[in-house]
């Protein structure tokens, strides 16, 4: 489950979203991403645009960008057998 916002200025909105029975066996990943975009768009992969793909383990930078706001999301039944990981990370602004 990935949901994500790309560093920017312009708002974004994300709402009404319903995941609803999933099942996850042995994700090698976060089963669930909810949060700013983790991802390398330049020379440096451990550069933040705007969540390093390094984060956690080599760079501490990892933040969702102001203008982003998710709304009404919601998670039911959702089953993560053995994640590799964390099950998930869920990113937000005040």
């Amino acid at each position: 489950i990935y949901m994500k916002f790309r560093a920017g200025d312009k708002p974004g909105y994300i709402t009404d979203v319903l995941y609803e029975n999933i099942v996850m066996d042995e994700p090698e990943q976060w089963a669930i991403w909810i949060g700013p975009a983790q991802q390398s768009d330049s020379d440096n992969p451990c550069a933040a645009h705007p969540c390093s793909i390094c984060w956690p383990r080599f760079s501490k930078h990892c933040w969702i960008p102001a203008a982003a706001t998710y709304s009404n999301i919601t998670l039911r039944n959702i089953i993560i057998n053995n994640p590799k990981q964390s099950p998930g990370v869920l990113f937000g602004n005040d």
